[in-house]
């Protein structure tokens, strides 16, 4: 890319939502370091000489297991000085077979970047799910479950800071006057 902040929305339509498997390696291997790194919650390609072919089939069974994503991207920020961006999404996905509609599910990539001859190339890509976004991607029916889940333990949480106050005296703030 020779700017990633404006060309980042079409090779990320073009990785995720290619109209053909030709096309999609075509984008990895244009857009991605031969020594790229991925990292997700469920799987990770290390750095390693051709490891983007790792990220390749990461990106091909992402379009093998999904038979409907439609992308949007809500936010994109760069920091040229770190070659670091960060981009906000919003993808619709059904996986093949489901019986269940399709979710929305949002995800937050951050995304390294390396310059050669002019070019910035993909280094590393770290995405970032809710896991009730996860959820609901693979088992819809679960995630409000997870979702319940996740409320009772911030629930959890700040009652057991003000019994741990109360009666242990622990990380408790000063009365204000």
């Amino acid at each position: 890319m020779q700017n990633p902040e404006v060309e980042i929305e079409g090779v990320v339509q073009l990785l995720t939502c290619a109209a053909s498997p030709n096309i999609q390696q075509d984008a990895v291997r244009k857009y991605f370091a031969s020594d790229a790194s991925f990292r997700h919650p469920t799987l990770y390609v290390e750095p390693a000489p051709n490891s983007r072919e790792g990220v390749l089939g990461i990106y091909q069974w992402y379009r093998i297991t999904l038979s409907y994503i439609e992308l949007s991207v809500d936010s994109i920020t760069y920091d040229g000085k770190q070659s670091l961006l960060f981009l906000d999404t919003s993808q619709v996905v059904r996986v093949r077979f489901s019986p269940f509609s399709p979710a929305r599910i949002r995800v937050l990539s951050r995304i390294a970047f390396r310059e050669e001859g002019g070019l910035h190339y993909i280094t590393s890509q770290e995405d970032f799910y809710h896991a009730e976004d996860i959820v609901a991607a693979m088992l819809p029916p679960l995630a409000r479950f997870v979702s319940l889940m996740l409320r009772i333990s911030g629930f959890w949480c700040g009652l057991s800071a003000r019994v741990a106050q109360a009666v242990f005296g622990v990380w408790r703030p000063r009365r204000e006057n």
